[in-house]
């Protein structure tokens, strides 16, 4: 598929429909240049899809493998488009107050792995996707609030939003988190 785009794909199709003029002009004979055009390009992409799958299978392969982003403070937002990437929020400090972290996935997928000790209040919005929450829920259209066992809007917490368009994105409990001590103390006893 990348040779349409090269300038030997280019330059052919000129040369074709140079001699196709130069033809119809000289032998006064029509050529339906644009269906013989058409007709070619079909042909080329069946052959490649057939026979160029093979050649860049390994390449796709290579390519499955998540990037992986720890996060430890409040970031801005993380965008995944045409990407698999994998959020670790299991460090991330809360410092006494509410955190908010944004993740929006679009034509991608997205993992998040987040701290069972740390309160968390997450707000989906899922269109055309698929979003699955801590507790196993999935949004695949509209809106969706999850809310961790015990979460207290006056203590703080982690508030997790995510908008996934044309997508997948899961939230996971990381059970192997280890609580950091800033925050170790205000969670006991949550999950």
């Amino acid at each position: 598929m990348i040779f349409i785009f090269s300038g030997l794909f280019w330059s052919g199709v000129l040369v074709l429909l140079g001699v196709c003029v130069i033809l119809n002009v000289v032998l006064k004979t029509h050529i339906p240049f644009a269906r013989i055009f058409f007709g070619l390009l079909l042909v080329y992409v069946g052959v490649s899809l057939l026979f160029g799958r093979a050649r860049h299978e390994r390449r796709w392969q290579r390519n499955d493998e998540p990037e992986r982003v720890e996060i430890t403070e409040p970031s801005e937002k993380q965008d995944v488009a045409f990407a698999n990437r994998e959020f670790d929020l299991t460090g991330l400090k809360l410092g006494g107050r509410k955190v908010r972290q944004e993740i929006d996935v679009a034509f991608g997928s997205a993992l998040v792995r987040v701290s069972p000790a740390v309160p968390l209040r997450v707000e989906v919005s899922s269109a055309f996707a698929e979003a699955r929450l801590p507790n196993g829920n999935d949004v695949g259209f509209g809106d969706q609030v999850f809310k961790s066992k015990g979460l207290d809007a006056d203590q703080p917490y982690l508030l997790l939003k995510a908008d996934v368009v044309f997508g997948r994105l899961e939230i996971r409990y990381d059970s192997a988190a280890v609580p950091r001590p800033d925050s170790a103390s205000r969670c006991k006893g949550v999950l």
